[in-house]
């Protein structure tokens, strides 16, 4: 099963063993565009997304009408959205002020953390499934060279709340 988030609002999902041609489920739970969209990583019908509407839900694929919903509590729109594999009820949001805010999927309410990771959007974001020190997010821009500067920050989030920066690297130039 794959599922995709679109400017027209909807997630779709499309069963890739059969017809591609067209989607098998279109889920209709935002009202802006979703650009971020993962699936849980052990309850396999747990799907997340976030949309600029700046609502993360998680929707049950079997029951398509049980949708849950966050406030993302920010101006800035979601650029990315993975779940905690070592803490599977907890679900991170990377915006493009450069936070990234943690949820519990559990309870409805205020982030669990929130962390100004960047200075500029983060496009992505992942965790590490071992051991469980770090999250890992990334940030890209283009200059007007066109030259694209990527820098990667690790963040040790032992115990569901990031600690701090632990080391940031440099990635060459992409010409």
């Amino acid at each position: 099963m794959l599922a995709s988030g679109s400017a027209d609002t909807t997630v779709r999902l499309w069963d890739l063993a059969g017809n591609h041609h067209q989607s098998v489920l279109a889920l209709r739970h935002h009202t802006d565009k979703v650009p971020a969209i993962a699936w849980h990583t052990t309850e396999h019908g747990l799907l997340l997304t976030a949309s600029y509407d700046k609502r993360a839900c998680v929707v049950d694929v079997r029951s398509p009408g049980s949708v849950r919903s966050w406030e993302l509590g920010a101006e800035a729109d979601p650029e990315a959205v993975a779940w905690d594999p070592h803490s599977t009820h907890l679900f991170s949001v990377a915006l493009e002020d450069g936070t990234v805010r943690c949820f519990d999927a559990r309870s409805p309410g205020e982030a669990v953390w929130s962390l100004k990771a960047h200075k500029r959007a983060v496009s992505s974001l992942d965790y590490n499934v071992r051991p469980r020190i770090t999250i890992y997010l990334s940030l890209s821009y283009t200059s007007l060279c066109t030259y694209l500067y990527k820098y990667i920050y690790l963040y040790n989030a032992v115990r569901e709340r990031p600690s701090g920066r632990l080391r940031r690297t440099s990635a060459p130039r992409a010409r």
